[in-house]
């Protein structure tokens, strides 16, 4: 089992605790593979339609049983809904290539016409705020969650690895449609910058029990439709007893309530429930469909964490609401979207840093290895390849001769 981890432990309080860890994911072979249906496509019994009512709309989210499901069925559940970036490209490209050609002046005047803020100079040093000017209650709030994010990436740097001042070769960080197409456009250019991951809407999937509390279920699944309205959330029941009426019901309630309402409502109507027989079908689906933020809100949550194999980050437990990584738990918040938790990892002190190999080679060195990479040159046809050793080598065995 290839794992590592970095615990944090803080505490506010004598009844406040909690850990975070960064986690290298394994392969574990112990998940069962999906038993598929025979069927090819969706019949009426195989889904319900639930009706959402949120500020004045209402959307149906639909409720799925894997074991009902055939193969294409369930790779298609992991589908985000589709954007169509060509739209944005067409806007995107040109703003790319006006600041490429006028620079300062260009980041000025678009910061102006979209920001609606008047610059003055580019670099801003913000100095540490005087105690009067912030509420008490908010800077304490702000304290703490900048020690607990200090603490966890001090926790990644090694004592002897330094961290240099770098110019601008690596962008990084989350931002709408738009900023994700300039950092795509970018990468792709005689910028020749590194970028982050590609990235979509936000997401989450929650998979719950009968243990769980529908009412912080349905806070979790509207947590990130009120993002915007092209956001997905996913709720995976794992096992019977999960009271599901009451959730849709938390999710009509809440929904109502929400200033961002109308988002959070369009964002259900592309959103669903998945039925799982158990915990192992659940961790299965997840990791199939790879979220930007996984909620395991199931008894014992802190076992299944070795059954993760795709997420951006996870948050284990009853406890452990999305909301406090946003905030304050300390982990980085730039996370893969869109299903890309499969390929990438969310932000980390190794994301900006970059890595060079050196090797060196004796004259016995060259002598054991270099015929064998003499060989696959010849093989593969590259001769100049080939005589960068051999040369070597003749020399050596001249010089031996000589002796």
């Amino acid at each position: 089992m290839m794992m590592m981890k970095i615990y944090i432990h803080t505490a506010i309080s004598a009844s406040t605790n909690w850990n975070c860890s960064l986690i290298r994911p394994h392969r574990n072979n112990t998940l069962r593979p999906f038993n598929f249906a025979p069927s090819s496509s969706l019949s009426t019994d195989t889904f319900s339609s639930n009706r959402i009512t949120c500020s004045s709309n209402s959307h149906s989210i639909k409720t799925y049983r894997l074991s009902q499901l055939t193969n294409d069925e369930v790779l298609g559940l992991k589908t985000r809904p589709r954007i169509d970036f060509s739209s944005i490209f067409s806007m995107v490209n040109p703003i790319v290539h006006d600041v490429q050609r006028r620079g300062d002046a260009a980041v000025k005047e678009y910061t102006s016409r979209f920001d609606k803020v008047e610059l003055d100079r580019l670099v801003e040093v913000v100095p540490e705020l005087p105690d009067p000017v912030l509420d008490p209650h908010i800077k304490e709030a702000f304290d703490v969650a900048y020690g607990n994010i200090y603490a966890f990436h001090a926790a990644q740097k090694s004592p002897e690895r330094s961290v240099e001042n770098m110019k601008v070769e690596k962008i990084f960080g989350p931002g709408n449609q738009y900023v994700t197409a300039a950092k795509m456009i970018l990468q792709n250019s005689e910028a020749m910058v590194s970028i982050d991951m590609p990235a979509g809407p936000s997401e989450v999937l929650v998979i719950a029990d009968k243990h769980a509390i529908p009412s912080h279920v349905a806070a979790d699944l509207l947590s990130q439709a009120e993002h915007g309205p092209d956001s997905q959330v996913v709720l995976v029941t794992a096992g019977d007893g999960v009271d599901l009426n009451s959730i849709q019901e938390e999710l009509s309630k809440q929904c109502n309530s929400l200033p961002r309402g109308e988002f959070a409502s369009k964002a259900l109507g592309h959103s669903f429930i998945v039925h799982a027989r158990d915990m192992l079908e659940a961790i299965t689906f997840s990791n199939l469909y790879a979220p930007e933020h996984l909620i395991i809100n199931v008894k014992d949550a802190d076992k299944w964490e070795s059954f993760i194999e795709n997420a951006g980050s996870v948050f284990l437990g009853p406890w452990t609401p999305e909301s406090v990584g946003d905030y304050a738990s300390g982990t980085n918040h730039v996370l893969p979207t869109y299903g890309y938790a499969r390929m990438y990892g969310g932000v980390s002190l190794d994301s900006f840093l970059k890595y060079i190999t050196v090797q060196s080679l004796t004259e016995e060195g060259l002598r054991r290895l270099g015929p064998y990479v003499a060989t696959m040159a010849e093989v593969e046809g590259l001769e100049a390849h080939k005589r960068a050793v051999t040369l070597r080598l003749q020399d050596i065995e001249a010089r031996n001769v000589s002796r």
